[in-house]
């Protein structure tokens, strides 16, 4: 897929324009990025792990490690693009020389010259006018602590330098909390301590009369303390003697609760029983009535006869 994408690329950068404008470096630069933009959707293929830029870092050491695209045509390819975007020669020479000592004459003093890092672990290369830029920002370059502790440090471990061993790098004083609030270098930490040892001494002093201030109120707060206790002790113990009482009083009512249940079933199965007799009376006299109603029709057709 690389070989695939790097054919794809140059045959992109290379072909013809209609319009015969020349080109420029700023035209390859940005033709590099709408390549790179029209294959983003191909890194969500391999970003399975971590970002996107993850991937990328990936892709690239896997490419130079199985040497996928060669550096030799890597090379050729750049010096090609060179001459078709360099219309304005910022990145080639354009000089003639008539023979080879003056092309060798030339060669010393050209500012395209190619140049190789000399700081130890940069891999960079670059022309010789681009030198003073380079050594400007060089990670591998040992130049002198920023914050003058003067300590010879490689550019790109600046920072961890200066947050930890720097001799310059400000510090508290051991008895900051006790009020020495101004900043110290941590080189000059040792004499700080030894020269205001008089005035951390009295912050010491004012610190523990403070202490044996809060002490004394802690004390005074204990014996207040048991002394509310003993007082809720008494109330608890008065409060469960009241509780115990409620408690003898409340089963006295479960048991009266249990006799009124008791009698009020009995009245129940009374009044039950009553109204069974009612209804057996109220039939007798409902036949009753109906032989007195027979009776008196019985009278009522002697009379007649």
């Amino acid at each position: 897929m690389a070989k695939e994408f790097a054919r794809e690329m140059e045959n992109k950068l290379c072909e013809q324009r209609d319009d015969g404008k020349p080109r420029t470096l700023q035209d390859l630069l940005l033709g590099i990025e709408q390549f790179a933009s029209s294959k983003k959707g191909m890194m969500s293929g391999v970003a399975l792990l971590g970002t996107a830029a993850d991937a990328v870092i990936r892709m690239e050491n896997s490419l130079v490690n199985t040497n996928a695209w060669a550096e030799n045509e890597r090379d050729r390819l750049a010096i090609r693009l060179v001459q078709l975007y360099d219309s304005d020669n910022q990145a080639h020479c354009t000089v003639e020389c008539a023979d080879e000592e003056a092309l060798f004459e030339h060669k010393m003093t050209c500012k395209f010259l190619p140049l190789s890092c000399q700081n130890e672990g940069c891999p960079e290369s670059f022309s010789a006018h681009l030198f003073e830029k380079h050594d400007a920002r060089c990670p591998f370059k040992c130049v002198p602590c920023t914050l003058n502790c003067n300590e010879i440090v490689m550019r790109s471990a600046m920072k961890a330098h200066q947050v930890g061993s720097c001799t310059m790098r400000l510090v508290k004083c051991p008895y900051y909390d006790l009020g020495c609030v101004d900043p110290v270098c941590l080189g000059a930490l040792h004499d700080h301590v030894f020269k205001n040892t008089d005035s951390h001494l009295k912050m010491l002093w004012v610190e523990e009369a403070k202490v044996q201030a809060r002490v004394l109120k802690l004390e005074e707060w204990s014996i207040e303390l048991a002394a509310d206790d003993e007082k809720r002790r008494a109330g608890v113990k008065a409060m469960n003697t009241v509780l115990s009482n409620l408690e003898t009083k409340h089963l006295d009512l479960e048991k009266e609760q249990t006799v009124v249940r008791q009698n009020q079933q009995k009245s129940d199965s009374r009044l039950r029983s009553l109204e069974s007799t009612v209804k057996a009376q109220q039939q007798e006299i409902t036949e009753l009535n109906k032989k007195v109603t027979g009776l008196l029709k019985t009278f009522a057709q002697l009379s007649k006869q």
